[in-house]
């Protein structure tokens, strides 16, 4: 909680940047307090609208409250189904990946001291039934402290797939004293500096398909010149 008061923007606010797309005539529930439900659900597991909404009304009375929802309670399945297909995913998004890398920079970092960890990875969404529509490859920087993706971009074999996917995955986000981490298609130079130049460091596979990398990783590992790490005293 002592954290909490040092943020400087908190999840309400960053949603309340949120445009919201239903009519005035008949709103019942708050927008930002809706959304900031269903990113709670997610942080804590759920993967589903109905198992975002049970795990509202799990919380009781007292949560619903403080997240703005007290006057009518957790919303209706149908009324979180038709929000969601009309609500604006793009502003969503950016609400909070504005949120999730203010919150390092406002605290310095886990209370452990070790840095915050942003990890890259790829995932090909599920096609339209009957495979007659391909899925979408995209590619997702997860906040690992948080729980949550702060961004995700298409990528797409015929734009330079991953490897150009990354470089724009990257743009816009905080990655001062942050570490990134990938899979060994990320082990390529423009990244790593773009990382570099952006105050952050990196941690990525390197396999045998990069072979001259991979062969002086495994020399350096094996006869240091000098100490990797700190010899204990």
């Amino acid at each position: 909680m002592a954290e909490a008061a040092k943020l400087n923007l908190s999840l309400m606010e960053a949603l309340s940047l949120v445009p919201d797309p239903r009519s005035r005539l008949g709103r019942r529930h708050g927008l930002p307090a809706v959304l900031a439900l269903l990113s709670m659900a997610v942080m804590c597991g759920c993967r589903s609208v109905y198992a975002a909404l049970q795990w509202g009304r799990d919380q009781g009375a007292e949560t619903v409250a403080k997240l703005g929802l007290g006057k009518h309670g957790v919303p209706t399945d149908g009324m979180m189904s038709n929000l969601l297909r009309r609500l604006d995913v793009g502003a969503f998004e950016a609400a909070l990946t504005r949120w999730a890398t203010a919150w390092p920079q406002a605290v310095g970092g886990p209370a452990d001291g070790r840095p915050a960890v942003l990890a890259i990875d790829g995932k090909t969404l599920r096609g339209a039934r009957g495979h007659e529509v391909p899925g979408v490859h995209l590619l997702s920087a997860y906040a690992v402290r948080l729980g949550v993706v702060v961004k995700q971009v298409p990528a797409n074999a015929a734009d330079g797939g991953e490897i150009q996917a990354a470089l724009a995955l990257l743009e816009g986000l905080v990655l001062q004293g942050k570490v990134i981490t990938g899979d060994a298609i990320h082990a390529q130079q423009e990244l790593c500096q773009k990382i570099v130049d952006a105050g952050g460091d990196y941690l990525l596979t390197v396999k045998e398909n990069q072979p001259a990398l991979h062969l002086e990783l495994v020399d350096l590992f094996r006869s240091p010149c000098d100490p990797l790490l700190p010899t204990p005293r």
